[in-house]
């Protein structure tokens, strides 16, 4: 296997990875619930949910 190829390969990995980790670390903000400023924020700007 060439070497443009494996380091193709490592960086596909890394980026599956990283996709994973930012999926998680959204899940987990979307789970918590929000601060009083959050909700000040969103409803100062529209932000509200339907």
């Amino acid at each position: 296997m060439g070497l443009r190829k494996k380091n193709n390969q490592k960086r596909y990995q890394q980026r599956l990875i990283a996709k994973a980790k930012r999926n998680i670390k959204k899940l987990n903000r979307l789970a918590k619930a929000k601060t009083p400023g959050q909700t000040l924020h969103d409803t100062m700007h529209r932000r509200k949910e339907a």
